[in-house]
């Protein structure tokens, strides 16, 4: 049985946002039920029960707004840190929210369970016309003081930021993207709306604008810019050009959905990830089984973790750039395409190739200068700073044994040091 690293926990429908790009929008509108503190307890059980050696696990949680249910965050994670502490495992937390309830409270109360914030923002004013208010109308003003107290109560780094280019500002891309890095944000990760029309020409915007971020954070490496913005959505892409440049051939892949990522709807139900339980019926023949009866199909798992593309089938096998494919497959973006979730789309191929394009732009004009490689480990290590998560919640809980074992290592090593100076002495 394959085992799980990560489960997305899908804690309510409901939303204080109504925006019109989002996938689960109609879910919202529906009224389904929030999870129950019952299931949550079975969620949790049931990742420890199926993770089989995995030593380092991540609960992410969705919406909805995910904020609405703190005491369902608060009690997951408690319940999953307790796991964790008698399996000897780490365990790291995670979710999206678009601020509108991310106050002083919330964010106390998330910094002590550890749990890392992504908030959902698209730049200023302007970027928020498909962010819409419960009564329709643009929801920056709802956000803005929160985002205000956020930035100034902040020491460090801010969170991360998740950013939705809509089609109707591709050709204000850039200008949204500088209005996020002025207000202090280091970390983005950009994507084009899925789901929705776009028209060549908000194409073409959107490649045209990629290429200037790009060549505007390439003049940033070239005069050696220590604070550079992390663009997360081009560390697989850049990874591919790196690869294509020697002749090795980058490995398409997906988020491990349907196999080592697996998500839990506000029912039980488990489903391959959060895109999929966000929906009002989800397929029926994509429930993967229950949290209270278990997994119900193993080799429908099994060829969720076979997905790439050089097995996606026809559309594939004879596209010129398979060769050099590093697609980030999804199975969502499949099946809401064509109800085949290892089918790729056009959409799928279309966000891709959206992505490729602005690190191609960005590796032909940075990839000689003496910081680029720099600057590319550290786009590709930062997913390892989540791991640091479970550790500093360790370090809270159990600050005076790490520091006494820390002394022990330190005067280990010192012994150490003086046996091997004596020995060079004699």
């Amino acid at each position: 049985m394959t085992p799980i690293k990560t489960l997305e926990v899908h804690l309510t429908h409901r939303c204080t946002l109504r925006c019109d790009y989002c996938y689960a929008g109609l879910a919202q509108a529906a009224g389904l039920p929030d999870l129950t503190a019952e299931l949550a307890d079975l969620a949790v059980d049931f990742l420890f029960d199926h993770c089989a050696d995995e030593r380092e696990l991540g609960i992410d949680f969705w919406g909805g707004e995910p904020l609405l249910r703190l005491d369902l965050i608060e009690r997951i994670a408690t319940r999953a840190r307790a796991h964790a502490k008698t399996d000897g495992r780490d365990v790291r937390f995670g979710l999206p929210t678009n601020g509108m309830l991310y106050d002083a409270s919330a964010r106390q109360l998330l910094e002590q369970l550890g749990v890392a914030v992504s908030l959902s923002l698209d730049g200023g004013k302007d970027a928020f016309a498909h962010r819409l208010a419960p009564d329709g109308s643009n929801a920056f003003g709802l956000i803005a003081e929160r985002l205000d107290e956020l930035e100034q109560a902040t020491v460090g780094p801010l969170p991360s930021v998740r950013m939705t280019v809509s089609p109707t500002r591709a050709s204000h891309f850039h200008e949204d993207l500088r209005t996020l890095l002025d207000r202090g944000y280091r970390t983005v990760a950009f994507m084009p709306a899925s789901g929705v029309a776009w028209s060549d020409d908000a194409t073409h915007a959107f490649d045209e604008q990629a290429v200037i971020i790009a060549h505007e954070l390439a003049g940033w490496i070239e005069r050696g810019y220590r604070d550079l913005p992390l663009y997360l959505s081009l560390a697989r892409p850049l990874s591919a050009c790196r690869l294509e440049r020697s002749a090795k051939r980058p490995v398409s892949a997906t988020c491990g959905a349907g196999s080592t990522l697996v998500a839990i709807d506000t029912l039980g139900d488990i489903y391959p990830c959060h895109r999929f339980t966000a929906q009002v019926s989800p397929a029926i023949a994509l429930r993967l089984g229950n949290v209270r009866t278990g997994f119900r199909d193993e080799e429908l798992r099994r060829r969720f973790g076979r997905l790439r593309a050089d097995e996606a089938g026809i559309r594939c096998a004879t596209c010129d750039r398979n060769s050099v494919c590093a697609a980030r497959l999804c199975a969502a973006l499949n099946f809401a395409g064509c109800g085949d979730p290892f089918a790729v789309t056009d959409e799928t191929c279309w966000v891709n190739e959206r992505l490729r394009l602005a690190a191609v732009a960005l590796y032909g004009a940075a990839s000689a200068l003496p910081g680029y490689d720099a600057y590319l480990s550290r786009l590709l290590e930062h997913s390892a700073d989540e791991r640091l998560t479970p550790f500093l919640t360790h370090l809270r809980d159990d600050a005076e044994a790490i520091l006494e074992r820390a002394s022990e290592l330190v005067r280990s090593s010192g012994d150490c040091h003086q046996r091997k100076k004596k020995g060079d002495g004699d």
